[in-house]
């Protein structure tokens, strides 16, 4: 795994955490560049879908050759991606450099990433900053971030000139220059630590719609971290707005205060949706856990007592010890799965780690019982004292059952 997937990985198990401690300063930063960079190629193929057939190539090809600057940037572009004709990264960069001396902005931009992947010219960092540098003096938005990413990319001894650009970005009010800018300030990255200065261009990217920021700073909020006063409705809030971004984790995190109804309304349809979206990735086992019991008492949903059993299995699986006992009560029961009291024993059994008065109470039904297991009703008995110590009310009545029938005492 590379460097930058590490990276990643480190800050996609702090957000599902929802961010107890900002550590790792470098892996969120990089993270962050990972993220918020991925629409680049999908905006770029929009603007090729023109030379796609061959009249429209031919058309595109004359205005380029006629020294069109946009005719030169949209080839560069589908030679770069072989949208409509075959890639050829040299060829893109000879079009990408004709728009950019006729003044094209976005063609210096994507010249400068050129110089900076070596993609049809060999890689050449001082170029590639040149290009940036032209590219924002041409009116691109996004040069001054992007040459803050290839800075940042280029190691430590290059944060302090990525934290400079990304500054000129934020000044561009860019929101993606604005929330790297904020991550830099926050983990002391090439300027000193500041919470204040990392609290207000995160919170600007926020206010510029970017969800990844929406997300960080209704985290920030949940937390009553960067200074700021722990505000759940502040925190809900931008957690929704980042949600409607697309953001998985906010989703993650909205979905047990739509079900419950706590701060947010209740709204079990909402719930449902959003654990049945992260359960599709097993770092979320808890929402794989949540959607088990959406199934089986069929809210936001119909019951669908399979689908129930198949979550609560698959939740354990990955690490959620409390599945176990509903995956015993399944067993027991017969919901979803055909019924094995031997298995469901079992996992009651397993479960009586977790000191769970449910669990001691059913391992209790079990064994006073007979459930999958030989009777054993003194150690039924001593099971049952033990959930009622908790407070479990079942185990009351069991409790007084016993002492009139002698069961165990």
């Amino acid at each position: 795994m590379s460097l930058k997937n590490r990276f990643l990985c480190a800050l996609s198990a702090l957000l599902i955490a929802h961010a107890s401690a900002f550590a790792q300063g470098t892996a969120r930063a990089q993270a962050a560049l990972d993220r918020i960079g991925e629409a680049d190629e999908r905006e770029a193929a929009m603007q090729i879908g023109k030379v796609a057939d061959s009249n429209a190539g031919d058309d595109a090809l004359k205005a380029a050759q006629s020294g069109d600057p946009r005719a030169q940037y949209t080839l560069g572009l589908a030679y770069k991606s072989g949208i409509g004709v075959g890639k050829d990264f040299g060829k893109a960069l000879e079009m990408f450099k004709s728009a950019s001396q006729n003044g094209h902005a976005a063609a210096s931009l994507e010249l400068a990433k050129c110089y900076a992947r070596g993609e049809g010219v060999q890689e050449n960092f001082e170029e590639a900053l040149k290009a940036f540098d032209l590219a924002a003096l041409q009116g691109s938005a996004e040069a001054n971030f992007e040459a803050g990413v290839v800075c940042f990319e280029a190691g430590a001894d290059f944060y302090k000139k990525s934290a400079e650009y990304f500054a000129k970005g934020a000044m561009w009010m860019e929101p993606k220059a604005s929330y790297m800018l904020g991550l830099i300030y926050r983990e002391g990255l090439g300027v000193e630590k500041d919470a204040a200065k990392s609290l207000k261009h995160i919170r600007n990217a926020a206010l510029g719609n970017l969800p990844k920021a929406q997300l960080d700073l209704g985290l920030i909020y949940l937390d009553g971290k960067s200074g700021v006063e722990k505000d759940d409705k502040a925190a809900l809030e931008w957690l929704s707005k980042a949600a409607l971004g697309g953001e998985l984790d906010a989703k993650v995190i909205l979905a047990p205060y739509y079900e419950r109804g706590v701060v947010m309304p209740r709204r079990q349809s909402v719930a449902f949706l959003y654990y049945l979206e992260g359960a599709q990735d097993d770092k979320y086992a808890f929402s794989q856990y949540r959607l088990g019991h959406m199934y089986e008492e069929g809210r936001g949903t119909r019951p669908y007592p399979m689908q129930a059993f198949y979550w609560y299995k698959k939740a354990y699986s990955n690490g959620i010890r409390e599945a176990g006992y509903d995956l015993g009560r399944c067993h027991e029961l017969g919901i979803g799965v055909v019924q094995d009291p031997a298995q469901a024993f079992g996992y009651y059994e397993k479960y009586l780690q977790m000191n769970d008065p449910r669990g001691d109470f059913a391992y209790a039904r079990c064994l006073a019982d007979g459930i999958g297991t030989k009777a054993n009703e003194e150690l039924a008995f001593k099971y049952y004292a033990k959930a009622a110590d908790a407070e479990y009310a079942p185990a009351y009545l069991k409790m007084a059952e016993c002492y009139a029938q002698g069961r165990g005492v």
